[in-house]
């Protein structure tokens, strides 16, 4: 026993033997960082599984005994054209190099299988002009009441560089502001676009008439492929004294949309969503355009596109006078001025992009995070729809094209669309049936 004295009082204590404590960081000291059967239990998964996980479980079904062999396309490596660039000084070099290396030109097989199915002699037949629903000639020549720009509105339309295109000038047949907001009051007239609210089901019950309608494929482009199967690489194309590239590589399915616009001499053309460039260079190289409009909505993407035709047209060429740049939001209605301009207009609506989705995680839109941002896309798609349908001549064309297999981004936009623009603009659309015929005149 021993005491313990605190002040006035006494407290007794009992003496404890001395025990020696061991303490172990690993015991008490460690935090753990996660759980550690965390993962076992909730794989992990990137966007790419997520995409291929949703496309299974949609696409299957829909596409049935077709989707095993769609699902590996989606997963093979790309197949790419060579489009062949007619402003390069070594292009016929240039041609001759591509067949050597095996590929052959598209458009000519094509148009070699359709004269042996139809036992028709080519260079006999004369092109077709396109005619109305009456049975009447259309005359494509298009006289048009537009003028000059002025020069406050120039600065803000034009980009210009230090090198390639390095000025955009008028082609002449550009609306003048007045000239535009008198179309564009005309088309809106007693419509408060702000109003349009899309719920997806606006074409529901809308009946899409149907026309058949009969391809021309231009002459002068030309398009180079390997054999089917055949994934070669390209190689690097060579350029001519002036640094002009003999070709440019896009994706064989990009280059449909460019053929199903049915181009004729002195189109005046739109590409709504022109970044970063493929599809207007390829138009470019149609030698058909009157002129030819670039938008996009991004200026980092308008900047890629004036460089992509800087690179591959010469400064001063007589096409650059016919290719205009623009910055505007094609899906917002309320803003949208462009209002019948143009002769073909074509929208490459941005989309999922099902085999980006399928093969690349950066900006993959099936991340969690951009879950919203992939939910909105059929709204957007439908605005920038009925943006086109507005901005187009009566009797032009309108090509609609995504990456995705998805309906609701496809033929739901479409026929939305199209009942959006004829209950508030009053237009009128004739959907082109899939048993077209293809017409070989070159």
């Amino acid at each position: 026993m021993w005491c313990v004295v605190v002040g006035k009082q006494i407290i007794d204590a009992v003496s404890l033997p001395r025990v020696s404590m061991k303490f172990t960081s690993e015991r008490h000291f460690a935090s753990k960082m996660f759980k550690e059967k965390y993962a076992k239990i909730v794989p992990l998964k990137t966007p790419t599984m997520i995409a291929m996980d949703n496309f299974d479980f949609y696409y299957g079904p829909l596409y049935g005994n077709r989707w095993p062999s769609i699902r590996l396309g989606l997963l093979t490596p790309n197949k790419y054209f060579a489009i062949l660039n007619k402003f390069s000084r070594s292009r016929k070099e240039n041609e001759a190099l591509l067949k050597d290396l095996g590929a052959f030109n598209v458009l000519e097989r094509v148009q070699q299988r359709i004269s042996k199915e139809h036992n028709v002699n080519v260079e006999d037949e004369e092109p077709v002009p396109p005619v109305d629903t009456s049975g009447e000639k259309v005359d494509t020549s298009g006289d048009s009441a537009f003028s000059q720009e002025d020069e406050s509105e120039l600065d803000s339309v034009y980009m210009r560089g230090e090198r390639g295109l390095g000025h955009f000038r008028h082609s002449g047949e550009v609306a003048s502001l007045e000239e535009r907001e008198r179309l564009k009051t005309q088309s809106s007239k007693d419509v408060n676009v702000r109003k349009i609210n899309i719920t997806g089901f606006e074409g529901q019950y809308a009946e899409l008439p149907t026309k058949n309608h009969t391809l021309t494929y231009p002459a002068d482009l030309a398009i180079y492929s390997f054999p089917k199967g055949d994934l070669s690489d390209y190689p690097p194309p060579p350029k001519d004294k002036s640094g002009i590239p003999g070709w440019w590589l896009l994706d064989g399915g990009s280059v449909a949309p460019v053929l199903a616009l049915d181009l004729t001499k002195g189109s005046n053309i739109l590409d709504m969503c022109a970044a970063p460039g493929g599809k207007s260079l390829t138009i470019v190289q149609t030698d058909l355009l009157a002129k030819l409009t670039c938008n996009d909505n991004k200026q980092s993407r308008l900047g890629q596109l004036h460089r992509a035709l800087g690179q591959y047209i010469p400064a001063g060429s007589d096409v650059a006078d016919r290719i205009i740049l623009k910055r505007k939001d094609a899906s917002v209605l309320d803003s949208w001025d462009e209002c019948s301009c143009y002769d073909r207009v074509l929208v490459d609506a941005p989309c999922t992009s099902d085999r980006l989705s399928v093969n690349r995680d950066d900006g993959n839109l099936y991340s969690t995070r951009l879950t919203e941002q992939r939910l909105n896309l059929p709204q957007i798609q439908t605005r920038m729809l009925v943006n086109a349908l507005r901005s187009v001549r009566v009797g032009g064309h309108i090509v609609y094209s995504t990456c995705a297999l998805s309906p609701v981004q496809n033929e739901g936009v479409i026929e939305n669309g199209v009942a959006i623009a004829d209950e508030y603009f009053g237009i009128k659309v004739k959907y082109f049936t899939r048993s077209q015929k293809v017409a070989y005149y070159f």
